[in-house]
């Protein structure tokens, strides 16, 4: 037969040297320190992933006549002055068709894929921002824009470990 030894090490001089704790079976654990006995700070993990970079941004089609709907709560809010509610979230301000693009745009991580953009016939109009079109309303004094959007390393897929 085999006989198996293993050294037991006094619990306290272990954790206190910072060398690794000793199980309640007796096993000593290198590396790791009884964080009870050291810090009562709690630890937060380091993300695994950045979000994702940006590729391209391509509007595919401009339906004037058309508006898009969405209902979005208060609490799916994107950042920034919105009003939501039945037909998604509008800017606080009326702006030019130009800038309701962009705002999309910079919203495209909380997900908005669709813009309408209407009302008073002047430069600076209202501007919805929506993450899908639910259903589409014809209102003659709008247009309504569907943005594509391009993510760097699209497509590509992580190896699994099995």
């Amino acid at each position: 037969g085999s006989t198996t030894s293993r050294t037991v090490i006094a619990s306290g001089g272990l954790a206190s040297s910072g060398l690794g704790i000793v199980g309640s079976d007796g096993v000593v654990w290198r590396g790791f320190v009884d964080e009870a006995a050291t810090s009562t700070a709690p630890t937060t993990a380091a993300p695994l992933t950045a979000e994702p970079v940006l590729s391209s941004v391509r509007w595919l089609s401009n339906e004037t006549g058309q508006f898009c709907s969405e209902p979005i709560s208060v609490a799916d809010a994107p950042e920034g002055e919105f009003q939501c509610g039945q037909y998604g979230c509008l800017k606080a301000v009326t702006v030019p068709l130009w800038e309701c693009e962009q705002t999309c745009v910079a919203l495209v991580q909380w997900g908005c894929r669709h813009i309408s953009w209407g009302g008073q016939e002047t430069a600076e109009r209202y501007c919805y921002v929506l993450r899908r079109c639910a259903s589409k309303i014809p209102l003659p004094r709008y247009t309504t824009l569907e943005l594509e959007v391009t993510f760097e390393g699209a497509g590509r897929r992580l190896q699994s470990d099995e």
